[in-house]
């Protein structure tokens, strides 16, 4: 599910309910403005405790509201109570089944890398606010064996762009920071000669020898960034 299906939900709820935006927007003591930004998609994760308060007002069924959670980036109530499963504070998941929201999140970064050149990305957030969780389904999740009942049976398959390889560093590993280390690691995963290619100069210019589109998730990029070794000569920045 994705905000556009969300917006198009909302709209579609509202017509059959005869309510216009000024009408819920004070049933939910909402600016008009805010719930025409739902209503077009411009909001892109509206708040959980709306959206409850918004099915509530529309009179949704239970599955209508579970589906009306998932579509806002939220998980369902039940999917909710089952806590255990979410590692709020903790060891990060590894299972993609443990692994609930963030929807609007892996639909951008699905968007960015099914592009005819892949775009690069970002994720920026708190201490344990799940980043560590998030790459690490990213890079299970084409292989994964178990999934829930609700999260979509293509992803193994189709979820990633034909033909990508996935690379995990975790900078958090204190020999991350050596470039050999860090070289080899990257090139084991590939399964290409470490030897051979440790000799080209440069992260960058290693990269350049690969003829398969390759995604590198690094963790914890800060200290890999902060690391001496690991210098502008390193990276080929110019």
């Amino acid at each position: 599910m994705s905000i556009i299906n969300f917006a198009l939900q909302l709209d579609g709820y509202m017509k059959k309910a005869g309510l216009s935006d000024e009408r819920l927007a004070d049933q939910m003591r909402m600016s008009k403005m805010a719930i025409y930004n739902w209503r077009t998609g411009k909001t892109i994760s509206p708040v959980r405790n709306n959206v409850l308060k918004c099915a509530e007002i529309l009179k949704l069924t239970p599955k209508q509201r579970a589906d009306f959670l998932r579509a806002a980036g939220h998980v369902p109530e039940q999917a909710h109570a089952s806590r255990p499963l979410i590692p709020v504070v903790g060891v990060p998941i590894v299972q993609p089944c443990q692994f609930f929201g963030r929807t609007h999140v892996l639909n951008q970064i699905h968007c960015a890398w099914d592009k005819p050149v892949p775009e690069s990305i970002a994720i920026i957030g708190p201490k344990r606010s799940g980043k560590t969780s998030l790459l690490n389904y990213l890079i299970h999740i084409s292989r994964a064996s178990q999934l829930r009942a609700d999260q979509p049976k293509g992803w193994p398959e189709g979820w990633l762009p034909r033909g990508f390889q996935l690379v995990r560093v975790d900078f958090q590993e204190a020999n991350m920071h050596q470039p050999e280390t860090l070289m080899r690691d990257v090139l084991r995963q590939l399964n290409l000669n470490a030897p051979a290619l440790c000799d080209q100069a440069g992260f960058s210019n290693v990269l350049k020898q690969l003829s398969q589109p390759t995604v590198i998730l690094m963790d914890d990029i800060e200290a890999g960034l902060a690391a001496p070794a690991l210098d502008a000569e390193f990276w080929c920045i110019c």
